[in-house]
C-alpha cells in the first residue's frame, strides 16, 4: 500500500483568492456604472489625437461650440485629462499587489475596507 502523504492547505491562498475576487467584483460593478461615461470618453480622446494629429474632422465640434471653443482647443483639454480606465486598471493592480503582500487574514480586511463598498 502506498502512502500519500498530504501537503497542508494554505489558508492564506485562499483568503487571497477571496480577496482578489471581491476586488474584481468591485471594479466590474464601477465599470457597469461608468459604461457610457468611459466609452464616450475613450472615443473622445481617439477623435482629440486624430484631430490634434492633422486629420481633419468633425466630430468634436457640437461640444466645442457649446462649451464656448475650438475644436482644437476642446481637443487638447482632452487629452490632457487622465485615462479614467488606465487608472483604474492602475489601481486595480496596486490593490492585488498589496494583497499579495498581506501577512495575515486580518491585513486582507484592512485591505478590503479601505476600497469603498467592498
Amino acid at each position: 500500500m502506498t502512502r500519500q502523504v498530504l501537503q497542508p492547505i494554505d489558508q492564506m491562498r485562499i483568503h487571497r483568492d477571496e480577496a482578489r475576487g471581491k476586488v474584481d467584483s468591485y471594479f466590474s460593478d464601477l465599470l457597469k456604472q461608468q459604461l457610457h461615461r468611459d466609452t464616450i470618453h475613450a472615443e473622445k480622446r481617439k477623435a482629440a489625437e486624430r484631430l490634434l494629429n492633422g486629420e481633419q474632422h468633425a466630430l468634436l465640434d457640437p461640444e466645442a461650440q457649446l462649451r464656448g471653443m475650438t475644436a482644437i482647443d476642446l481637443a487638447r483639454l482632452i487629452v490632457s485629462k487622465p485615462n479614467d480606465l488606465f487608472d483604474r486598471e492602475n489601481r486595480r493592480q496596486t490593490i492585488f499587489k498589496t494583497i499579495e503582500q498581506a501577512a495575515d487574514p486580518q491585513a486582507l480586511d484592512d485591505i478590503l475596507r479601505s476600497i469603498s463598498s467592498l
